[in-house]
């Protein structure tokens, strides 16, 4: 079996993403999930992929960072790359999920990063003015993710609720009720389900650092971020030391790790799908084959 080293575990990840998008959108618009009237309409999508939308946004997401990445890097991009971060971006937006909106705001961080040309304050200020706009004023966005970012807002005070949906507020609750209930077990945890025993709660906490810290305890949550915490340190501190195509390598790490960090505060990944992995073990993969490099340089 050939030794990958890091760009070549990255070049091999960009072309399964990309295959990916385009597979899943190819079954999604042939079962139904995804049509003309659907998107016209502004009604959100992907309950009938998985029964849940947002399950659908953070698979879109994973993807959509590196096959963005593969656009950003002349020698990954091609139509291909082109056209799945086109369709990974119009399926997230139109899940209607707030996970989504998370994701795009990292990615363009992550193009601040990247791309080197002073124009890229003018694009980068172009695109959320007309991102922001967009989700607002064009129906098809409003209907699915404009108003779900209004009452997001009104749950913290800031303007007035659209629709009675009270998700963010739930969310909410169940954190609070997570970290009382967690200090019953801190060390190890209740065991599995714990959080929904103890707190008589009909669904999970949706927060995967309260739900692993009820479920496992504080051994748990470590053993889980640990491995990914010294992945995210070793790129900080060796970015600066690299060339300019491995320095790309690890940003788009770093966002991996970092958008998996984010998108936990809002849903319980470690009993989800394998795919939400990813960015913990793709930079992991990369890490230890750096450290390889160094050690042996």
């Amino acid at each position: 079996m050939a030794s990958y080293d890091s760009e070549q575990i990255i070049k091999e990840y960009l072309i399964a993403c990309k295959l990916g998008v385009i597979a899943i959108a190819i079954y999604m618009y042939s079962n139904g999930t995804i049509s003309i009237r659907n998107i016209t309409l502004g009604s959100r999508f992907g309950d009938t992929l998985s029964g849940n939308v947002n399950t659908v946004a953070t698979c879109f997401g994973m993807m959509f960072l590196p096959v963005l990445y593969s656009v950003l890097m002349k020698k990954h991009r091609n139509i291909l790359g082109i056209v799945a971060t086109a369709v990974a971006l119009v399926c997230m937006l139109l899940t209607g999920s707030k996970k989504a909106l998370l994701v795009i705001v990292i990615a363009t961080v992550m193009v601040l990063f990247i791309y080197k040309k002073p124009i890229k304050y003018f694009i980068f200020s172009a695109i959320v003015i007309g991102g922001i706009y967009a989700v607002f004023n064009v129906p098809a966005l409003y209907n699915t993710v404009g108003f779900r970012v209004v009452d997001m807002f009104a749950t913290f005070g800031i303007g007035t609720a659209v629709t009675r949906a009270q998700s963010t507020s739930i969310r909410s609750e169940y954190i609070i009720m997570g970290l009382k209930s967690f200090l019953n077990h801190p060390i190890f945890g209740g065991g599995m389900n714990y959080f929904q025993y103890v707190n008589n709660a009909r669904y999970y906490s949706h927060n995967n650092y309260i739900e692993l810290l009820n479920n496992l305890g504080i051994v748990g949550l470590t053993m889980y971020y640990l491995l990914s915490i010294k992945a995210l340190r070793f790129f900080c501190k060796y970015k600066k030391y690299c060339n300019e195509d491995k320095k790309t390598i690890y940003i788009l790490c770093i966002t991996m790790i970092v958008t998996k960090f984010i998108l936990d505060m809002a849903m319980v990944s470690f009993t989800a799908l394998g795919a939400f992995y990813m960015p913990f073990i793709i930079p992991f993969m990369v890490m230890k084959k750096e450290k390889d490099l160094i050690r042996h340089s």
